[in-house]
């Protein structure tokens, strides 16, 4: 392929992307942030109301949970970095680790609801550091509520899968 074929591709890809971001329409429930910006154009915007300027040093921490993977470099050829934005989602928290794990917590007590591994090779000395950037979430609109995968997760992972999983389990 030439390195005009490569570059008229890419213009391509660029442009169906950002069209299709543009026309997406934001149906993300209000309490919800299924994806890294929250809604189709990663605006990064919550529209709730509750927490204000005039409340916000009234705000207490209520749980804190800890996934245990961290690499200082000593153990594994590559040191750690937590870089995900954790994700609300049909009343799941997930986030994704930097061994490539994905975690789902209930959101009001921080209780684990189930982990999955992708069992990342961590022997291996990857281009960059363990890290994840996390997770997105995807409903199927013609599905019932219950169908499997009706709601998934995709965790990209360092060694360059990409992993769809069911939200619900």
């Amino acid at each position: 392929m030439t390195l005009r074929a490569i570059r008229l591709l890419g213009a391509i890809a660029i442009t169906a992307c950002a069209t299709a971001t543009a026309r997406a329409p934001d149906e993300t429930p209000a309490g919800d942030w299924p994806a890294y910006g929250r809604d189709p154009g990663g605006a990064r915007f919550s529209p709730l109301t509750e927490i204000t300027p005039a409340n916000v040093t009234g705000l207490h921490i209520v749980w804190t949970y800890r996934t245990g993977d961290i690499s200082d470099g000593s153990k594994y050829p590559r040191k750690s970095t937590f870089e995900a934005t954790p994700i609300l989602f049909d009343g799941t928290l997930y986030l994704s680790t930097p061994f490539a794990r994905v975690i789902a917590l209930d959101p009001e007590t921080g209780a684990e609801r189930w982990t999955f591994d992708s069992k990342l090779d961590k022997t291996v000395r990857y281009s960059e550091n363990f890290a994840s950037r996390g997770v997105s979430a995807w409903s199927d609109p013609t599905a019932s509520r219950n169908a499997p995968c009706a709601k998934r997760l995709f965790l990209p992972t360092t060694d360059a899968r990409l992993i769809a999983l069911d939200a619900a389990n």
